[in-house]
């Protein structure tokens, strides 16, 4: 019964008192105590980490400050992005939180969900890109308990994989699930050269989803001192709070169990298009309501708007031009102001 009773005080805002048991619901090493660096930055198109700079998701970052939650998770984060949403909320800028960690405590990744949830945050996710001579071949993700995060957003970013090239000699074995068809590049490079290209001779590129999902655990240390069945009611517990808030979140139970039946010792990655399969990327009852107080495109206008962007069409009269950027930015702000609203009630 100690996890449901820790997660029932926090409920409740009385779980801030010590409890010496929180420390023990890590999802990765506890020896590492280092919190994670909470930051407000501003999107810049031309950094590495983006995978794609002008993707719809960028985009709507151009220039405006958000949150990045970088690294581990542990106690004492909360307060961390608490105050940036504050900072945030305080100069009436809307609130993403971009993410960019391995996971960590449970509990506490869990408080920052519920912060995200109540305040109608947007949550952002995305992989960056690395080239053959790149010697930085890291990876950008959101594992573990990082996903509780994401999953609370009402409205969830996910803007690309890590992409990563390998020159088409390099013996680096990439699994079929992750290579990336260079049929395009072949084709590009064939008609630009005007003469077929070798396959064998491109670039090869490998695709890894930063999202990643495994079952909740009990830090080993505690857990070897337990005997079978406190072991299994603490874990039943642990469970059963972690199946209640992300069905809160939205998650579909079919995603949950396939998180569940995953050890502590795998990762299952998720890629953008089958998490849009699997859950939609605005909460419903969000995106219903929201389309109800501030319109919408139609889809003609959208596919006219796409080609009003784009400086070589001039199929359009001035007048209409101006007619769907006006009524684009008009729909933009008002879905903008009513997170604002909402979001003010976390100002100090």
């Amino acid at each position: 019964m100690w996890v449901g009773t820790i997660f029932r005080y926090w409920q409740a805002l009385t779980r801030w008192a010590a409890c010496t048991l929180i420390g023990y619901l890590w999802l990765l090493n506890p020896q590492t105590v280092s919190a994670a660096e909470v930051q407000i930055v501003s999107f810049d198109p031309n950094a590495d980490i983006f995978g794609i700079p002008f993707s719809e998701q960028a985009d709507k970052n151009f220039g405006q400050p958000f949150i990045v939650i970088k690294g581990e998770i542990v106690l004492g984060d909360f307060e961390h992005v608490q105050s940036a949403a504050q900072e945030l909320a305080n100069a009436n800028r809307e609130i993403v939180i971009a993410l960019e960690s391995p996971g960590g405590n449970v509990v506490e990744a869990l408080k920052i969900a519920q912060l995200v949830r109540e305040n109608w945050i947007t949550t952002w996710i995305y992989g960056r890109t690395a080239g053959v001579n790149d010697t930085d071949r890291s990876l950008i993700v959101c594992d573990s308990a990082c996903a509780y995060i994401f999953f609370a957003g009402v409205e969830r970013r996910y803007s690309s994989s890590n992409m990563l090239a390998f020159a088409p000699d390099d013996p680096h074995y990439i699994a079929p699930e992750n290579r990336v068809s260079n049929d395009f590049s072949t084709a590009m490079f064939g008609a630009i050269l005007g003469t077929p290209v070798d396959p064998e001779s491109m670039n090869r590129y490998e695709a890894i989803p930063p999202l990643g999902l495994h079952r909740p655990y009990l830090d080993p240390s505690l857990n070897r001192t337990l005997s079978g069945s406190e072991a299994q009611q603490a874990y039943k517990e642990l469970e059963s709070m972690v199946r209640s808030e992300l069905s809160g979140f939205g998650v579909p139970a079919s995603l949950i169990d396939r998180m569940m039946k995953a050890s502590s010792s795998q990762i299952i990655r998720i890629g953008s298009d089958e998490l849009r399969e699997l859950m939609p990327s605005y909460d419903p009852w969000f995106e219903e309501w929201q389309l109800s107080k501030c319109g919408v495109l139609s889809l003609d206008e959208r596919l006219d708007l796409t080609a009003i962007k784009n400086p070589s069409d001039s199929r359009f009269s001035e007048s209409y031009r101006a007619y769907l950027l006006e009524k684009e930015a008009s729909i933009e702000s008002c879905e903008v102001e009513l997170r604002l609203q909402r979001q003010k009630q976390i100002a100090k």
